[in-house]
């Protein structure tokens, strides 16, 4: 059986918190600004405090923000074919076993089989669920903002309401976030 960890090391903590508000500034088109770069030097400690698996995991969370921070692509989503299904269900096994990691790979390889605003409430439960409300916010966020089916995601993310709040730098050394 895998080990289930939360995401919940200091270090990493930061940083989630960290590229959280870099990927904001860089949604808002703020990212070359003094508060983007006041950002980036205050992620060099925690980063540093990394291990190699929250090294790993902090670039693949870079990439999710990514994916929900720039402006949709003319992507056309694929059919859910029995492998993408089966995928899907083994992406959904992992995070009911609390493997988070391997769930948000299996995610993110299928992701083009799987609607955004699907996808997005995926990633942010496995957030919410590894206990960083904060970043789950974003993809719940996400998730309401593409919902074109009407499915409701907002109405089964009310955590989102709290935390969609815009957070602010803090002037306290790693403290990236109040």
């Amino acid at each position: 059986m895998a080990a289930h960890f939360q995401f919940d090391s200091p270090s990493f903590k930061l940083v989630a918190r960290g590229l959280v508000a870099l990927h904001q500034l860089i949604k808002e088109g703020n990212d070359d600004s003094p508060e983007g770069e006041a950002v980036r030097d205050a992620l060099d400690a925690p980063l540093k405090g990394l291990n190699r698996s929250e090294k790993e995991r902090a670039q693949w969370l870079s990439e999710d923000l990514y994916s929900v921070s720039e402006p949709p692509a003319e992507i056309t989503q694929k059919e859910m074919d029995p492998q993408a299904q089966q995928q899907l269900n083994e992406a959904l096994e992992a995070r009911q076993r609390r493997e988070w990691d391997r769930s948000l790979a299996l995610l993110r390889r299928w992701r083009d089989y799987i609607s955004p605003a699907l996808l997005s409430y995926l990633r942010g439960s496995i957030w919410m669920e590894a206990g960083n409300p904060g970043v789950a916010a974003v993809f719940y966020g996400h998730a309401s903002e593409s919902d074109l089916g009407g499915i409701g995601y907002d109405q089964w993310t009310p955590q989102y309401s709290y935390w969609k709040r815009p957070q602010k730098l803090s002037d306290g050394g790693l403290n990236i976030l109040e």
